[in-house]
C-alpha cells in the first residue's frame, strides 16, 4: 500500500515535468452520486496529440441506504493518442490502459476478510470536448482482461475487464501564456506572409513612382 502510493507520487511528479501546455483535471459526477465512489483524473500532455492520464477511485461500495460492504481503491493509467485534434488533445482518442484494484470486503459480523488485489489491462477509447472557456467533457470505454490477482480461489470473478468514463472538468494552462505551439506557429506564419505582402507592396509603389 505504502509502496504503491510512493510509486504513484513519483509518476505524478515525473509527468508534471513532461506536461505540455495544459493539464486537464476532471471528476466523474455519476460515480459520486450513484455509487458514492469519488472518482477523479489528471491528464498531462506529452505533446498536442498524446496525453497520459492518472486516475483514481475510492471504492466505498456503499449502498443507497448507507450500508458498507467493504472498502478499497482503484488506481489507473491511460495512454491517449488523439486523431487530428481541432485543438490540443481533443476529439477522438485511443490507447492502452492499466488498472490496479485493491478491495477489503466485510462479512456479516463486521470482520475484515482477505484483501483482494487485482491488475487489469486493455484498450481504452473515448472522445473529449474542450470549450472556449476551458470546460471539458469526456466519455470513453475500455475493454481488457485480468492480468493478475493475489488469491487462489477464482470466486467466480470474470477474466475480462470492462471500464468506462463520463467526466466533466477544467483545462489549466501551465505555460506559453495559454497559447499552444501549433497556434503560435500558425500566428508566426501569418505574420511572415503579411510582412511579405507589405514588402511587395512597397516595391511596387517605388517602381510606379520611378516610372
Amino acid at each position: 500500500m505504502k509502496n504503491l502510493r510512493i510509486a504513484l507520487l513519483a509518476l505524478l511528479l515525473a509527468f508534471s515535468h513532461l506536461s505540455y501546455s495544459q493539464v486537464d483535471v476532471s471528476v466523474n459526477p455519476l460515480a459520486a452520486i450513484l455509487a458514492y465512489n469519488p472518482k477523479g483524473s489528471v491528464e498531462f500532455g506529452i505533446n498536442e496529440d498524446i496525453g497520459i492520464e492518472l486516475n483514481g477511485v475510492l471504492n466505498t461500495n456503499t449502498s443507497a441506504v448507507g450500508v458498507s460492504f467493504g472498502s478499497g481503491f482503484t488506481a489507473g493509467l491511460i495512454g491517449k493518442y488523439y486523431f487530428n485534434p481541432d485543438q490540443p488533445r481533443s476529439g477522438f482518442y485511443i490507447g492502452p490502459y492499466f488498472r490496479y484494484i485493491q478491495y477489503k470486503p466485510i462479512d456479516d459480523l463486521g470482520s475484515n476478510l482477505a484483501v483482494f488485489k487485482r491488475g487489469k489491462a486493455g484498450v481504452f477509447g473515448g472522445y473529449k470536448i474542450v470549450s472556449s472557456k476551458r470546460i471539458l467533457f469526456e466519455f470513453g470505454l475500455g475493454v481488457g482482461s485480468r492480468v493478475f490477482n493475489n488469491f487462489n480461489a477464482d470466486l467466480g470473478l470474470p477474466g475480462f475487464d470492462l471500464t468506462g468514463k463520463i467526466a466533466i472538468g477544467y483545462r489549466f494552462e501551465t505555460n506559453n501564456g495559454g497559447v499552444s505551439n501549433r497556434n503560435t506557429e500558425t500566428m508566426n506564419n501569418e505574420k511572415e506572409i503579411d510582412d511579405r505582402r507589405k514588402t511587395t507592396s512597397r516595391k511596387k509603389g517605388k517602381k510606379k513612382r520611378r516610372s
